[in-house]
């Protein structure tokens, strides 16, 4: 199986949180990948087997580049497992 964590972060939150996923997932022999949604614009997720999208949320509003994600896999042919994870203030 094949995965990926893709997060968007405004403080760094979200990022930590997609590191410690990525590490479970690695350490259960997923072959993994991490991305900042900033990075993946142009890949084709549909060639992952999981992914997991997170995001900051401010006011109520995930980041731009993680809702772009979303809106890809949501028109994306193929059906894909995903997560959704948010990241909200304490």
């Amino acid at each position: 199986m094949n995965g990926l964590v893709v997060y968007g972060t405004r403080y760094s939150t979200a990022e930590e949180i997609a590191e410690e996923i990525f590490r479970i997932l690695k350490d259960g022999n997923v072959d993994v990948k991490l991305f900042n949604a900033n990075e993946i614009r142009d890949n084709d997720i549909s060639t992952y087997d999981l992914i997991v999208v997170g995001s900051g949320i401010k006011m109520g509003k995930w980041t731009k580049e993680s809702k772009n994600i979303l809106k890809n896999i949501l028109s994306n042919k193929k059906k894909l497992r995903c997560l959704y994870l948010v990241e909200t203030p304490t």
